[in-house]
């Protein structure tokens, strides 16, 4: 049998429409549709955020202001920063490994007043499936 023109195809997946910045994206099936690709950006917001902690602890930065002068970041920002250095283990590897969430962005980690304690809740807040 020879089949003329085309032939009409339906694939029916789950997906969703998620923010990332300034574009959309589209996540098929809840999955990360490209492989693993680290976010330079997100790396070394959370590296900052942890050398601000460890200057902070160990007296090598006396302050929030002098971090911010030393790193050039507005001291505002500085302090939003903190809270990044606490961030669940499985979340900082999934980070450094490029399997974060799709629609997680450096904007959206520096929103880190809004980062919940508990480990379970920061997953679920940044959308990291269990």
């Amino acid at each position: 049998m020879k089949l003329t023109g085309d032939i009409p195809l339906c694939l029916i997946k789950p997906m969703t429409i998620r923010r990332r910045g300034q574009e959309m994206k589209m996540v098929i099936g809840g999955q990360n549709p490209q492989a693993a690709k680290p976010d330079p950006v997100l790396i070394k917001l959370v590296a900052k955020a942890h050398v601000l902690r460890k200057g902070l602890e160990s007296g090598s930065i006396a302050s929030i202001k002098d971090f911010g002068r030393a790193y050039g970041i507005d001291h505002a920002d500085a302090k939003r920063m903190l809270p990044l250095a606490y961030p669940a283990p499985d979340i900082v590897k999934s980070i450094l490994t490029g399997n974060q969430p799709e629609d997680l962005t450096a904007l959206r980690l520096k929103n880190g007043y809004t980062l919940p304690i508990l480990w379970s809740e920061q997953r679920a807040y940044l959308g990291f499936t269990p």
